[in-house]
């Protein structure tokens, strides 16, 4: 997992999301887990396969309308860009898991609206 002095670097707290975001790479069409937390600046995955790190890529957040709906009551989906900054083998007796811990590069203004609702959202 992160070092202490990494994560008292982070200017945003993170919040956890409890499975309430599903992740997609946009390259490849294929699902690459959940997030696990969730700041301004970046998001931590849990995956089944581990991202590589010192990787950028496109993906796309698929935020539960039950966390965050939208009009309709349906999902939201929000593209990042991240770099993949680490992985690591999660501590899981069940299943064969990683952790990515990934930094936003990229992200509309609109998407980054989004990220702030959603932390709200859980936040309060």
């Amino acid at each position: 997992m992160e070092s202490e002095d990494f994560i008292s670097r982070r200017k945003h707290p993170r919040h956890n999301l409890r499975d309430a975001v599903r992740v997609i790479d946009k390259a490849s069409g294929q699902s690459v887990g959940t997030v696990a937390n969730l700041s301004l600046e970046g998001l931590m995955l849990v995956n089944s396969s581990p991202l590589h790190a010192d990787c950028i890529y496109q993906l796309c957040l698929t935020v539960d309308g039950s966390v965050m709906p939208d009009a309709a009551g349906g999902s939201h989906d929000i593209q990042v860009g991240v770099d993949c900054l680490w992985t690591s083998p999660a501590e899981s007796a069940s299943a064969s898991t990683y952790w990515s811990g990934c930094q936003i590069i990229d992200i509309s203004e609109a998407d980054f609206e989004l990220v702030k609702k959603l932390l709200g959202a859980i936040a309060g």
